[in-house]
């Protein structure tokens, strides 16, 4: 409920069970500093210990 609420840009969010990742989140976005602040405030809700980023790029 967090991501939904405080990034509006969030696409999905699943579970992954069994790997090293918990939650996946997918943001769409057009800029690489739109993805960082995206990332820190992921990185400020309260339970979320680590996080790593995955681009991927799409031609238009």
């Amino acid at each position: 409920k967090t991501i939904r609420k405080n990034i509006r840009e969030a696409v999905d969010i699943s579970e992954v069970l069994g790997k090293d990742i918990d939650l996946k989140v997918s943001i769409v976005t057009s800029s690489l500093n739109l993805l960082n602040k995206y990332a820190d405030k992921i990185r400020s809700i309260k339970g979320v210990k680590e996080t790593a980023t995955y681009i991927e790029t799409c031609k238009y």
